[in-house]
């Protein structure tokens, strides 16, 4: 009977506890030692080994590896294939409260160990705080033009 109970009580501590972890992921938390680990230029790449094709649904983390968002769109310049900015939803909750922010990809860096873009000296209350982007004409945007073709 105290073996069951044991065993029991094992597997309950050990399901709530890697359920924990998931719950932390999905609120932009990091449980794993990789994500404790900030992300520096060493441990990063230019953005340039990625078309902007590739850039598009990435998560975008800070340096210390809060999650900010997923691309939502990318930008280009001239219609030259090269991005020029990517549009994030950030700032809400679960979705609620989102909105679209832009951020020039000079400024992010690829860590292929996350699969993310990173922005680099900014906070995630920095980006929540960015204007919110808006749809001028000014550059060709990759999201729209897929949708347009189709």
């Amino acid at each position: 009977m105290r073996t069951s109970a044991f065993v029991f009580l094992s597997a309950f501590t050990l399901l709530s506890t890697a359920g924990c972890a998931q719950m932390e992921d999905m609120f932009g938390g990091s449980s794993s030692t990789q994500a404790q680990q900030p992300l520096t230029q060493r441990n990063t790449m230019s953005v340039a080994s990625l078309t902007p094709q590739e850039m598009m649904g990435k998560n975008v983390v800070t340096e210390s590896g809060q999650k900010i968002g997923e691309v939502e769109d990318v930008l280009l310049r001239n219609r030259s294939n090269r991005a020029s900015h990517v549009v994030v939803g950030a700032g809400g909750f679960l979705g609620i409260g989102e909105r679209n922010v832009a951020l020039d990809v000079d400024k992010l860096r690829w860590s292929g160990d996350r699969n993310a873009l990173v922005a680099m000296n900014m906070t995630r209350d920095q980006i929540a705080n960015l204007p919110e982007y808006r749809y001028d004409g000014s550059m060709v945007s990759l999201n729209r033009s897929r949708h347009m073709k189709q």
